[in-house]
């Protein structure tokens, strides 16, 4: 019974962060875009205290660390094309867009994986990359094309080919396919680490 229960919870779980992400993408036709993304991020993050989900408020710490520590790199490469929010002088539109993006990609990893049951670290991590890369290359593109998202910063770099997207230098570019797989090390090590130690 109690496994019926916290499988019903998890999809739940799961449909109201589907709806979240549909509500923010559409958002952005009616308010600026890191207001929208900063709605997002904190909607999830009172659902994760209020749901006492640990385990998921864990994963959304790791992705705030890593988009924090994003940000304090890349923070000179960021200027767009409208005014926005500046927190303690460093650009809010990316923290948060790959705060939470980088929790939905493991989210559903998470739940494909569970059906799948391999203990294979290779099949593993093919899988998440299969959902975080095209997951980034179809958020760029629609953000870039649909809603007018440019960082003018580096728009004079080349975009990613055919889909004219991610107009950055060659670094950000490989930093910007890297950072959903460093984000799944650090899940999958504190995974490693819990079931070690039985956290």
């Amino acid at each position: 019974m109690k496994q019926r229960a916290s499988g019903n919870y998890k999809k739940s779980s799961i449909l109201i962060y589907v709806i979240l992400f549909i509500l923010s993408f559409s958002s952005l036709y009616f308010i600026r875009k890191e207001i929208a993304v900063g709605i997002i991020y904190c909607t999830i993050l009172i659902y994760l205290i209020l749901s006492k989900d640990k385990m998921n408020l864990i994963n959304f710490a790791i992705a705030t660390f890593v988009s924090i520590i994003w940000i304090l790199i890349a923070n000179d490469e960021y200027g767009y094309n409208r005014k926005t929010i500046l927190i303690f002088g460093y650009n809010s539109f990316p923290f948060f867009a790959w705060a939470a993006g980088l929790f939905a990609s493991y989210l559903f990893y998470s739940a494909i994986e569970k059906r799948i049951k391999s203990n294979d670290i290779l099949k593993k991590t093919l899988l998440y990359l299969a959902i975080f890369w095209p997951s980034l290359i179809f958020s760029e593109a629609v953000g870039y094309h649909y809603f007018g998202i440019h960082n003018i910063q580096t728009a004079e770099y080349r975009g990613i080919p055919i889909l004219d997207c991610i107009h950055a230098p060659l670094w950000m570019q490989i930093s910007y396919f890297l950072l959903g797989p460093i984000y799944y090390t650090l899940c999958e090590l504190k995974e490693y680490l819990r079931k070690t130690i039985r956290l």
